[in-house]
C-alpha cells in the first residue's frame, strides 16, 4: 500500500469536518500534514490508474471519469452531523472493507 496515491476530493469539503478526519487520523498516528481534500477541477488532467467512491450519493453527484478509468463504488454511511464516534465507525468500517479491496485489486489491468 506504500506503493499507492491516493487524492481525496470534496465537492463541499467543510472545515469542521476535516478537523474532525484529522483528530481521527492523528489519534491512529497516521495523520500527515499534506493531507487535505482537493476541489475536482484540480484534478482534472490526472489520469487515474482507479477511483474509488465512498459517499452513499456517489452516483448522483460524483462526475465521470475521462478516458478508460476504472470506477469502484465502496458506499459507507456518512457520519456528518453524527457524533465523534460515528466518524470512528466509518473510519473502522473503511479499514475492514476498502483497505483488504484496494491491497486486493490488480493494478496491472
Amino acid at each position: 500500500m506504500e506503493k499507492l496515491q491516493h487524492t481525496q476530493v470534496a465537492f463541499l469539503p467543510a472545515a469542521w469536518l476535516i478537523q474532525v478526519q484529522k483528530k481521527i487520523l492523528q489519534s491512529k498516528g497516521i495523520w500527515r500534514d499534506h493531507y487535505h481534500s482537493k476541489p475536482i477541477k484540480d484534478l482534472e488532467q490526472i489520469e487515474f490508474d482507479l477511483v474509488i467512491t465512498v459517499c452513499e450519493n456517489a452516483s448522483q453527484t460524483c462526475p465521470v471519469f475521462p478516458g478508460n478509468t476504472p470506477v469502484t463504488h465502496i458506499g459507507f454511511d456518512d457520519p456528518d452531523g453524527k457524533e465523534y464516534e460515528a466518524f470512528e465507525l466509518c473510519f473502522e468500517e473503511i479499514k475492514s472493507k476498502l483497505l483488504p479491496f484496494i491491497n486486493d485489486y490488480s493494478f496491472d489491468k
